[in-house]
C-alpha cells in the first residue's frame, strides 16, 4: 500500500512527531493510519517519568519544613512587642506582628503613625520577653551606619 503525505500529516496533527517518525510507523503498519498512532502514544507514554514517590515526599519534607519555620516566625513576633515610651513611662505596647499587619493593611496611616510620636517626644522601643528593651531609632541608626 502506498503511504500519502495526507496520512502523514494526520499522524503528525495527532502525536506531534516528525515527519520521519510518523513514515516509518505507517511503514510498519502497512499504512494504518490508527495502529501507527497507537503505537506512537504507547512509546510516548513509556518516556514519560511518571512522578515518583520520593519526591512527592521531598515536597512535603521540605513544605513541612518551611511551614514549622514560618511558626517560629509567628512565635517570635508574638513575643517582641513594640512600645511606646514617654521619659519613663511605657504608654502601650503590642505584639510585633500585630504592628506588622496593621502597618500593612493601613500603609499611609502608619507612616504617620510611626512618625508623629517623633515630635511628641515619645520613643519607640522593641521590647523582648527577656526584658530587654532597644530604642527603634537608635536601632535604625546603627543598622544604617
Amino acid at each position: 500500500m502506498s503511504i500519502t503525505i495526507e496520512q502523514i500529516d494526520q499522524i503528525m496533527d495527532r502525536t506531534k512527531v516528525s515527519y520521519k517518525e510518523a513514515k516509518e510507523m505507517l511503514e510498519k503498519h502497512g499504512g494504518d493510519v490508527l495502529e501507527a498512532i497507537i503505537e506512537i502514544e504507547n512509546k510516548t507514554v513509556e518516556k514519560e517519568p511518571a512522578i515518583k514517590k520520593e519526591t512527592v515526599n521531598e515536597w512535603k519534607g521540605k513544605f513541612k519544613w518551611a511551614l514549622k519555620q514560618f511558626g517560629k516566625l509567628i512565635q517570635k513576633s508574638l513575643l517582641v512587642k513594640i512600645a511606646w515610651k514617654k521619659q519613663d513611662q511605657f504608654l502601650f505596647e503590642l505584639p510585633l506582628l500585630v504592628v506588622l499587619i496593621v502597618t500593612f493593611w493601613l500603609m499611609p496611616f502608619s507612616l504617620i503613625a510611626i512618625v508623629l510620636p517623633f515630635f511628641f517626644g515619645i520613643k519607640m522601643m522593641f521590647k523582648r520577653e527577656s526584658g530587654r528593651e532597644t530604642d527603634i531609632a537608635s536601632w535604625i541608626k546603627k543598622k544604617t551606619e
